[in-house]
C-alpha cells in the first residue's frame, strides 16, 4: 500500500498470511493472535512508525 499526500509519502510492505483455520485458537491458545498498536507520524524532524504489542 502506498499513501501520497502534499507533505511526503509513506509505503507498508509485507502482508502476513493467515497460517490457521478460523477459531482454531479457541482449542489451541498457542495459535492465538496477539493484537497491537501502529502509529506513524512525522514533524520537522522527520517521520517515525511506532508499533506495540498488547499481551
Amino acid at each position: 500500500m502506498r499513501l501520497e499526500t502534499s507533505a511526503g509519502a509513506v509505503s507498508v510492505f509485507g502482508v502476513q498470511p493467515l497460517t490457521n483455520a478460523a477459531w482454531v485458537a479457541a482449542k489451541t491458545p498457542d495459535t492465538a493472535f496477539v493484537p497491537g498498536t501502529l502509529g506513524c507520524g512525522g514533524d520537522e524532524r522527520g517521520g517515525y512508525v511506532g508499533r506495540a504489542c498488547k499481551t
